[in-house]
């Protein structure tokens, strides 16, 4: 027996290592994942924060899934809540199947507790073991390996379940309380889903006038044309799909602070010139200081921002719209003035719209936006009194008569304020009231309000005592926006019940915007609204 460099010469060859399963692939029709790094702790905290009846939820990841789910509680403890949780969804919105699967403990002791002699009877199928509860229930549970997954339906278990307890728990795990993310066969399925709720809309919308003007002999509708504006509202949606349908995937980012909750959405547009490349590119951003510097006393506040390419486009789309949907209720005079004030005032203004509902104002709405060319705005504004004689417009607002006046603004300045009385219709539900369009402007900026009374909602605008950055509770989720945002809404809904007022600002914040390539999507909900609600719902 002689030895060699590799040690004995007659030993055996050692055995083959053995090769690692395959990761299984996404399934084709995949809609979507999310992971859920540590939920036990990013539920608790949130839970915590909240408080009030939010307590009384379980506090696991176990006891959410089976009491939500309605599943024998004996599985609660046997889910571990420090580890990542992942669900994942496929098919399609109308017969959509979603997989949630959670890590074991101890995978063995779950299986002597939980099986044959235990809360369940077992047996085999899809690679792996399937609870059957005493009682049936509306979900399937199964044991795979160290995970236990809870389907829709058994049948789910198949490609998406595999997936989701093979596949997703080898990626890396991010440092977010969520992420979830949408490839582009669940953009096309999202797509294609409101695409066909909207056709259902509209076919809605369509019988019911064909049933109206049978009903009344024939005769079309008073104020527009139906086909017409339901054929303008086909265009743009049709405009939207076909932008929407064109990104490639999204990207989902949620976290939990002291403060709140933060979500961020990236959608990324395909490679190449396309519809949703050109849709993001063409976002004027910027950052959030015109609704900084706004008014407090508001429900809500919303800031849009355009660029001159797209106020000129604007203009034009809306002229030919409210043209195609008057028809020949709208003369060639109206048509002309029409086109004229919306060119004029989208020719004169700038960059950055704010738009504001005050609480303080049932009905009332308050607008400021910036001035690049006074006689082009003036000009529109002047050209809307003539407008509001035409009878297409004259009918359905209620206008018997208009009266223009000028008043003073307290500091210097004036006012134009522009009224009418409202004609009551009990067939409409229109009650008699006087309404009106107050407007000013400085050396930047011109201000509009419109409601019943509206010189003073103007004025609260011209010079308001609190603006939204003298509260951090406003200001704060507004600086956190940066540069990258092109449309923000700020809302405080619960101001519109009576019983909050004077309390804390409780916002939530909605913006649209644009970070390197991609759409962004950022939602914030404040504490105070994430508490106002749990007092509410639960």
């Amino acid at each position: 027996m002689g030895l060699g460099l590799g040690g004995c010469k007659d030993a055996p060859p050692p055995p083959p290592a053995e090769k690692e399963p395959a990761t299984p692939p996404p399934p084709a029709d995949l809609l979507g994942w999310a992971v859920i790094p540590t939920p036990d702790t990013s539920w608790g905290k949130l839970q915590r924060a909240v408080g009030g009846s939010l307590g009384l939820i379980p506090s696991t990841m176990g006891g959410l899934v089976t009491a939500l789910g309605g599943i024998d509680s004996s599985l609660s403890p046997e889910v571990d809540g420090r580890a990542p949780a992942f669900v994942a969804c496929s098919g399609t919105a109308d017969d959509m199947a979603w997989v949630i699967s959670l890590h074991l403990r101890d995978a063995r002791h779950a299986r002597a507790e939980l099986g044959d002699g235990g809360h369940f009877r077992t047996r085999d199928a899809h690679g792996m073991t399937i609870l059957v509860p005493v009682q049936s229930t509306q979900f399937t549970v199964a044991f795979d390996g160290d995970r236990m997954l809870l389907a829709r339906r058994e049948s789910d278990l198949d490609a998406l379940g595999v997936y989701a307890s093979r596949t997703l728990p080898k990626g890396p795990v991010p440092g977010n309380a969520l992420v979830a993310e949408i490839p582009r066969s669940g953009m096309a399925a999202f797509t294609g889903a409101l695409a066909g709720a909207f056709k259902d809309l509209a076919d809605g919308a369509r019988a019911s006038e064909k049933a109206q003007r049978e009903h009344h002999g024939g005769k079309q509708a008073d104020f527009a044309d139906t086909e017409a504006v339901l054929g303008i509202a086909d265009e743009f949606v049709g405009a939207r799909t076909k932008e929407l349908s064109d990104f490639a995937h999204a990207k989902l980012t949620l976290d939990t602070g002291d403060d709140g909750v933060h979500a961020v959405m990236l959608v990324t547009p395909q490679d190449g010139a396309g519809p949703s490349r050109d849709f993001v590119s063409g976002l004027a951003v910027g950052d959030a200081t015109p609704l900084v510097s706004s008014w407090a006393d508001a429900r809500a506040s919303i800031l849009v921002r355009t660029t001159p390419a797209s106020r000129k486009a604007h203009a034009q789309v809306v002229s030919d719209a409210l043209a195609r949907a008057l028809g020949a209720r709208l003369t060639d005079t109206g048509k002309k003035e029409m086109g004229a004030v919306l060119h004029a005032w989208e020719s004169g203004v700038s960059d950055a719209l704010v738009v504001s509902l005050p609480s303080a104002t049932s009905g009332a709405v308050l607008a400021k936006v910036g001035v690049s060319d006074q006689k082009l705005v003036k000009d529109a504004l002047v050209a809307v009194p003539p407008l509001l004689a035409e009878k297409a417009f004259a009918a359905p607002l209620g206008v018997t008569q208009t009266v223009s006046a000028k008043k003073d603004i307290t500091g210097g300045g004036s006012a134009d304020v522009l009224t009418w009385s409202r004609v009551a219709d009990k067939k409409r539900g229109i009650k008699a009231a006087a309404l009106g369009v107050a407007s000013a402007m400085d050396s930047g900026s011109a201000f509009l309000a419109l409601g019943e009374d509206p010189l003073p909602v103007l004025l609260s605008g011209v010079h308001p005592e609190r603006k939204l950055g003298d509260d951090s509770l406003l200001a704060a989720p507004l600086t956190a926006l940066g540069s990258e945002v092109s449309v923000v809404v700020l809302a405080q809904p619960l101001k519109l019940d009576p019983g909050h007022l004077g309390e804390p600002a409780a916002p939530g914040l909605l913006a649209l915007g644009r970070r390197g390539a991609d759409a962004l999507i950022r939602v914030d909900l404040s504490l105070g609204l994430l508490k106002g609600f749990s007092r509410k719902v639960l």
